[in-house]
């Protein structure tokens, strides 16, 4: 009853996060528990609004997953077969790059489009968030890249350091 009321498909107790959108299971998650440690400084309606935020963030990815989860997904597998051809030195460094911006496109897309949920201009500084999260997908996205590598390798460092920087100021310009 109380996912129905609130829209939210699951509570757990896991994780550190307070919502987030379990794209495999179609599910949006809560962990309330997080909430009550985060929001001991708020008065209850402060807690409400920042209940209701989350939960608006996380349903707009499963929107978001909707319309071009599937263009994103298939994105990521094919820089995961370049990167694996570049392993192998059959693909280019360039070739890793133009995919990798791809897939940040639609990372960028997707967190200022959740951050951006319910909220009217003057409210939209949500992009501090939109940079921590799309940080977080870049981070994660390198790691899988070097691990697929499998060795330490400089040109590549170079140009995920620089992509990284990149993308990092082209969300501060945006913001702006």
């Amino acid at each position: 009853m109380w996912e129905d009321i609130l829209k939210v498909d699951r509570f757990t107790n896991e994780g550190g996060y307070k919502g987030i959108y379990d794209g495999q299971t179609d599910e949006v998650l809560i962990n309330l528990d997080n909430f009550n440690t985060v929001a001991r400084q708020y008065d209850d309606m402060e807690r409400v609004v920042e209940f209701a935020n989350v939960v608006t963030h996380e349903l707009s990815h499963r929107e978001y997953a909707k319309e071009l989860g599937d263009s994103m997904d298939e994105v990521l597998k094919e820089l995961d077969a370049i990167t694996k051809k570049y392993a192998e030195g059959n693909a280019t460094l360039d070739s890793i790059e133009k995919k990798l911006k791809t897939y940040y496109n639609y990372a960028i897309i997707n967190e200022s489009f959740a951050f951006g949920s319910g909220k009217d201009y003057e409210q939209l500084s949500h992009l501090d968030g939109t940079k921590g999260s799309t940080r977080s997908v870049m981070t994660q996205v390198q790691n899988h890249i070097r691990k697929l590598v499998g060795k330490k390798d400089r040109p590549l460092e170079k140009m995920l350091s620089r992509l990284y920087g990149e993308t990092m100021k082209a969300i501060r310009k945006f913001k702006d």
